[in-house]
């Protein structure tokens, strides 16, 4: 988790509590509508977890960017354990039709 986090340049997220969570979305995104970050850890093993709470700690334009990133790579996701998690919490959060 946290090693994967700082190889990537991102800080570990803390539990989802409001405003602190939500400037930690901002930074795994790149805060500008690249996601270089979420996609250098979505598939380490240890990366994944960070994705998942992206996925879970994110909201408004912020959550979609990440859906739309996560969206565009699903091919990969399901060839690999780490995205499987992902995708599963991607279920969750978005929806069974957005991530099958």
């Amino acid at each position: 988790g946290a090693a994967a986090a700082e190889a990537a340049g991102v800080a570990p997220l803390p539990p989802p509590s409001g405003g602190a969570t939500r400037g930690a979305c901002a930074g795994a995104c790149g805060g500008g509508g690249g996601c270089s970050a979420l996609q250098a850890v979505m598939l380490d093993r240890f990366g994944n977890y960070l994705v998942q709470r992206v996925i879970q700690c994110c909201r408004g334009q912020e959550r979609e960017a990440v859906r739309q990133q996560l969206r565009a790579a699903e091919p990969l996701l399901h060839g690999s354990a780490a995205g499987k998690h992902i995708l599963g919490t991607m279920r969750r959060e978005f929806g069974s039709d957005r991530a099958a």
